[in-house]
């Protein structure tokens, strides 16, 4: 019986590998794409009263605190109070409040202080957004703010959006009129009596073309709203992106809308941001970024405990109340933001 010389059969597995490796694709086919940024935080926010004008007997004043959702995940509170008894509750839009009631004196204020460990995850955009199904037209998302309400708005937009046959369609016409309308400017400087800016006024909004984010959200919200599209404004802190922080106390508050889409469920965009930064346009339509908190959801809130009065236009800083009297001016406001 013949046998095969051994070095010729180990020249012929060789030609075979490296023949077989010559079809297979490049290396970099198989490098794997971005991961979504994750950022873990922690924040701690103090509010501080020391005194009362005549005749006020106690006050309260309400916080804030970071929400969970998709993007963001909260741990533990961790909550404390001078002058009365903290209380921590939700409110009919799932707000998570605290609070305390109290006196404050001379040797001691009415303080509510809590810190909280946070942990944000970034949501890249879809290539392709592509809703199907049905609206949900029963949404108390469909409601707009008190201040966004324009008599025939619902029918200007339907009739303006009627021959689109996709809801992502309406939803990217209506995002780009946002952007193509509006600017994204500072506050006034000689801010005049009848400037509405950065209270979310439909009505001035769309008479002046500017605004801050809170007033780009309301614009882009409300006509999706009346589009029939669910909208939530969504409010808290924009964070440096590229920074180790230490203690960065945030200044401005920064608004960005979620949009209930069906197939899809609740979105992020924001165009705010965007019109900030146009290179940015397509990852804000259906993207959100890790450098920011979410501290609030919602316009026209009452608190839990209700405050007395009017409903609170958005909730992004301390407030405090004796009654209606509005005490907030008064207050001295603390918020920290670390890395982890």
């Amino acid at each position: 019986m013949l046998t095969r010389p051994r070095h010729l059969f180990l020249l012929l597995v060789t030609s075979t590998v490296l023949a077989a490796l010559t079809l297979l694709p490049s290396c970099s086919s198989f490098e794997p794409g971005p991961y979504p940024k994750k950022r873990r935080l922690l924040m701690e926010m103090r509010a501080t009263l020391h005194a009362l004008p005549p005749g006020i007997e106690q006050a309260t004043i309400w916080m804030p605190t970071p929400l969970s959702d998709a993007q963001q995940t909260r741990g533990p509170l961790e909550l404390s109070a001078l002058g009365g008894e903290a209380q921590q509750r939700f409110d009919k839009l799932g707000n998570n409040i605290v609070s305390v009631t109290g006196t404050p004196t001379k040797s001691r204020p009415l303080e509510i202080y809590y810190r909280v460990e946070l942990t944000r995850v970034e949501r890249f955009a879809p290539k392709r957004l592509i809703s199907n199904g049905t609206l949900k037209l029963d949404s108390p998302w469909l409601v707009p703010a008190r201040r966004a309400v324009i008599p025939g708005l619902a029918r200007q937009v339907l009739e303006r959006t009627a021959r689109i046959p996709t809801i992502d369609g309406r939803v990217l016409a209506i995002y780009d009129d946002t952007l193509d309308l509006l600017t994204l400017s500072a506050p006034p400087v000689n801010r005049l009596a009848s400037s509405r800016y950065s209270e979310g006024v439909l009505a001035w909004i769309m008479k002046e073309h500017v605004g801050d984010s809170i007033d780009i959200a309301t614009y882009f919200i409300t006509h999706c709203q009346a589009a029939r599209i669910p909208a939530s404004f969504e409010l808290g802190y924009r964070l440096p992106a590229n920074e180790q922080l230490q203690a960065y106390e945030p200044r401005v508050l920064h608004a960005w809308a979620r949009l209930d889409l069906p197939g899809l469920g609740w979105m992020p965009f924001d165009p705010a941001m965007a019109e900030e930064e146009p290179g940015k346009r397509k990852d804000c339509f259906g993207g959100l970024d890790s450098d920011r908190i979410l501290i609030s959801r919602g316009r026209d809130l009452t608190l839990n405990p209700p405050i007395e009065g009017e409903p609170l236009n958005f909730f992004g800083w301390p407030i405090a109340r004796a009654g209606k009297l509005d005490l907030s001016s008064n207050l001295k406001v603390q918020i920290q933001i670390q890395d982890l």
